[in-house]
């Protein structure tokens, strides 16, 4: 008996999940005529509602988390082309936001020679949100703009990009994780913080970066990322 009832029980949940994304579908076809700025809002959402769905049913293995982060982000600041496609985000991104002192020497030079690349580590964003999930039960009876609130809040909390050279990129010591000391709580974490990583090098020469005049963070979100 109790065998028959988890069956049930799983098998509600993936038609659940399967309602949700054909829904997601739906909404994805009725935004082709919609005004650019307004769209580039809902595709942002359709972000957040798919990373939902990866919290509430691949919580241990979030395999298309690193996608939808982006895309959000990409969507949310306008990293778009002028069709609203993100394809060429690489270029809108790389120098546009934080920048090292050596990258801006070889802007021009190709991409084989930077890297365009998450301050925060994308392994240490996704965790944290894989532990909005946590407590059991509680993400599930959440509503969608609740959910969709406590991600975005991760995501602009700890997201940037960096421009570095692959030459800064093979001395980081701290790859995928933040040094030691590093400790998000879910509220706003001094921006200087942030780059520590960019301290710790196999060279012993931190890394410096400076922000770009065409970031759109210190347009958009200066005092959400600030606030108390």
């Amino acid at each position: 008996m109790a065998a028959s009832t988890t069956a049930v029980a799983i098998t509600a949940k993936k038609i659940d999940s399967i309602n949700k994304k054909r829904t997601l579908f739906s909404r994805l076809k009725g935004l082709t005529q919609m005004h650019s700025r307004e769209k580039l809002v809902k595709m942002a959402d359709i972000e957040l509602d798919h990373i939902a769905l990866e919290i509430t049913h691949r919580n241990d293995n979030p395999k298309h988390l690193r996608h939808f982060v982006d895309q959000y982000f990409c969507y949310y600041y306008g990293y778009v082309t002028n069709r609203n496609k993100i394809n060429a985000a690489h270029d809108k991104i790389a120098f546009n936001q934080y920048v090292s002192e050596e990258a801006k020497k070889l802007k021009g030079t190709g991409k084989g020679y930077i890297k365009k690349e998450h301050v925060v580590p994308l392994k240490v964003i996704e965790n944290e949100l894989m532990r909005l999930n946590e407590n059991d039960g509680a993400w599930d009876e959440l509503s969608l703009e609740a959910q969709r609130d406590k991600i975005s809040t991760v995501i602009h909390h700890l997201l940037r990009f960096a421009t570095i050279t692959t030459t800064e990129d093979r001395n980081l010591t701290f790859k995928s994780s933040m040094p030691d000391g590093f400790v998000y709580s879910g509220v706003p974490v001094k921006e200087e913080e942030l780059f520590t990583r960019y301290k710790h090098t196999k060279n012993n020469q931190p890394i410096k970066l400076t922000s770009s005049p065409k970031n759109s963070l210190l347009e958009k979100d200066d005092e959400f990322f600030f606030k108390n």
